[in-house]
């Protein structure tokens, strides 16, 4: 993977929590800095893909894809963020049609 070195500007509070956690966890501060930002890259797209989702901008698998899990994971994720599953008008009252029949008097 071709590298390119950036420079950034940071309060001496930002920069201190990033030298704390690079001692905590014996590292580099350019190891840490690349770590943190690549879980925050891989959260902004997990967020990102569930937003579509739930906005029916994309399929379950096309906002897997782009946060880079499996169809399982997103669900999983999708479900941890407490969102329910998408249904349409006619999809529901299809189901509570079925759920009506089931609590009929002598069905089961």
């Amino acid at each position: 993977m071709k590298t390119q070195q950036i420079t950034i500007s940071a309060d001496a509070e930002l920069v201190s929590a990033l030298e704390r956690i690079a001692r905590e966890d014996s590292l580099d501060l350019a190891t840490v800095i690349r770590r943190l930002l690549e879980g925050s890259i891989r959260q902004w797209e997990l967020e990102r893909a569930i937003a579509g989702y739930r906005r029916s901008e994309v399929s379950l698998g096309r906002a897997a894809e782009e946060a880079g899990l499996t169809q399982w994971e997103l669900l999983d994720a999708v479900r941890a963020a407490g969102l329910a599953y998408p249904l349409d008008a006619a999809e529901v009252e299809r189901r509570l049609a079925a759920r009506q029949g089931e609590d009929r008097p002598g069905r089961r």
